[in-house]
């Protein structure tokens, strides 16, 4: 009788046990579906909202040139970087009367950190002219902010992204889109 009461009480034990580990895994599947969810649910805004991206960048490098180069060079296509920098660095074709169609000329926007915050810089590369990028100008930034965006940066950041994009578009073109 003695044992009897013993082992109902380790049965009603066990079954405690497992309904709470049944439970504590429907919660944590919950809280796992949710994170996934949410992780796919930024995933297709990330892929959708990728065109406006480069149309915005696109425009950004336009308007830049546009002041540059008095409209001598038009904006072609989008370049796919395969990098880990491609967050951080679009790549657009350009075209002008005076450029062979052999040759490849580039316009870069890199995003560049400095002391107010990261700042998108656009870049000429022609690979035959020269072995460095050459920086335009800050896109978006005007006045006074583009003289203390300038200053500050000038040194470090401009000649760090005017000696790296070559080495990205030599060694990492993909496709051109």
């Amino acid at each position: 009788m003695f044992e009897d009461t013993i082992l109902n009480s380790k049965n009603k034990d066990n079954e405690s046990s497992n309904d709470f580990y049944i439970s504590l895994l429907k919660k944590w599947g919950i809280f796992a579906g949710f994170l996934t969810a949410a992780f796919l649910i930024s995933l297709l805004f990330t892929y959708l909202g990728r065109s406006s991206w480069e149309k915005s960048l696109r425009k950004n490098v336009e308007k830049v040139y546009s002041t540059y180069s008095e409209n001598k060079y038009k904006v072609g296509a989008y370049i796919k970087v395969k990098t880990p920098l491609m967050t951080n660095v679009a790549v657009y074709s350009l075209y002008a009367d005076d450029i062979k169609e052999d040759d490849e000329v580039y316009a870069v926007i890199a995003r560049i950190p400095t002391l107010y915050g990261p700042v998108a810089a656009v870049y000429h590369y022609d690979p035959q002219a020269s072995d460095s990028a050459s920086f335009i100008d800050f896109a978006n930034v005007s006045g006074e902010m583009k003289e203390k965006v300038a200053n500050a940066a000038m040194n470090s950041q401009i000649e760090y992204w005017s000696k790296k994009i070559p080495k990205i578009i030599s060694l990492k073109i993909v496709e051109k889109k």
